[in-house]
């Protein structure tokens, strides 16, 4: 397995793979081709919410929360199909990435998806 420094887009990674291996698409018909596993980890953490949907990724952690859920914690270095949730054998971990996240939404001006969908009717 190789160690991705850095995030990138599926068709990004493709493309890049086609052309360090030699491959190259040919009218409307693409060589089939397999490639070895990639694991991306990412540099820095990564924060996002999507309509109150939340997670911040930092080195193997995953910390992510569905709407009005509580949060759920993986360790993606062993876990990158997120079954098994560590949250409650990890308090502490819990509380030290809630609050990443807490102070990135504050930076990036995060407003509560109750409060912006509420505004929506």
């Amino acid at each position: 397995m190789t160690w991705a420094s850095q995030t990138s887009a599926v068709s990004e990674v493709k493309s890049k793979l086609r052309t360090q291996i030699g491959l190259q698409k040919t009218g409307s018909v693409s060589r089939s081709f397999t490639t070895p596993p990639v694991v991306v980890r990412p540099a820095q953490a990564l924060y996002w919410e999507h309509e109150g949907n939340r997670a911040v990724w930092a080195g193997d952690w995953k910390l992510v929360a569905i709407h009005n859920l509580p949060w759920e914690l993986y360790d993606m270095a062993t876990d990158r199909s997120e079954l098994k949730d560590l949250s409650r054998d990890q308090p502490e971990r819990v509380k030290t990435m809630s609050a990443m996240w807490d102070d990135y939404a504050a930076r990036a001006l995060v407003e509560p998806w109750d409060k912006i969908h509420g505004h929506r009717k």
